[in-house]
């Protein structure tokens, strides 16, 4: 592949990830206002099939994102 490929390639999986990110972190904000606690089952039936795709480790980021929002309260 050329090298111009490579970095289109790069630049779509990091747009990706950050909308699928932005999608768990609307997510937790709206379980958590709920009284829920963000769970790996919910927060993946609330998410596209490419969101979910473009995620490696989901339990991951949805600990970041508890984390982040809980410190910034």
């Amino acid at each position: 592949m050329s090298a111009r490929w490579q970095e289109y390639a790069k630049r779509q999986t990091a747009i990706r990830y950050k909308q699928a990110r932005d999608s768990v972190v609307r997510i937790c904000k709206q379980l958590m206002s709920e009284g829920k606690c963000p769970h790996m089952r919910d927060v993946r039936s609330m998410l596209t099939k490419e969101e979910l795709a473009s995620i490696t480790s989901l339990i991951d980021l949805i600990s970041d994102v508890t984390e982040e929002l809980r410190s910034d309260k």
